[in-house]
C-alpha cells in the first residue's frame, strides 16, 4: 500500500509540476534576489512539507498500542506548514488569492496536500478500527 501511496504522490507532483514551474517564472519577472528567495522558501514549504511529513510518519512506524496519534497529528501539522508557506508566498509576491496565475503556482501544493490528508485520514480510522476491541459471544 506504500508503494502506491508514494506513487501517487509523484504522479500528482509531475502533473502538476509545469503549471507551477510556468506560474513561478511569471511570478518572480523582475523581483530582487532577497524576494525571490523568500517567494520559493514559501512555495517550498507550502509544496514540500506535507509529503515529506507524510513520509517520515509513513516510514517510521512505532509499535506502540495506538498506531493512529501519527496519524491524527500529521493532519493539523500538514495543514499547518501547507498555510504557513502558502502565507508566506502570497505576502513576499504581493499578490492575493485574487490573482490566478498565483493560485496555479500553488496547484502542486494543494493536490498533494490533499492526497495526504486523505492517506492519514484513512489510515487513521483503519488504525482504530483495527484497535476497537471485538465484542467475546461474536455479535
Amino acid at each position: 500500500m506504500l508503494f502506491f501511496y508514494f506513487a501517487m504522490i509523484a504522479i500528482v507532483a509531475l502533473l502538476s509540476s509545469r503549471t507551477a514551474v510556468r506560474s513561478l517564472e511569471y511570478i518572480l519577472d523582475g523581483r530582487s534576489s532577497g524576494a525571490i528567495l523568500l517567494i520559493i522558501a514559501g512555495w517550498s514549504l507550502a509544496t514540500f512539507a506535507a509529503p515529506l511529513l507524510s513520509v517520515t510518519i509513513s516510514t517510521r512506524r512505532g509499535r506502540s498500542k495506538a498506531r493512529w496519534i501519527p496519524h491524527a497529528v500529521f493532519i493539523p501539522c500538514a495543514i499547518t506548514g501547507y498555510w504557513v508557506g502558502a502565507s508566506t508566498f502570497f505576502a513576499i509576491a504581493g499578490v492575493g488569492g485574487e490573482d490566478i496565475v498565483a493560485e496555479y503556482a500553488l496547484v502542486c501544493a494543494t493536490g498533494l496536500l490533499l492526497l495526504t490528508l486523505l492517506f492519514h485520514a484513512t489510515a487513521m480510522i483503519r488504525a482504530m478500527v483495527a484497535t476497537t476491541p471485538q465484542s467475546a459471544n461474536g455479535s
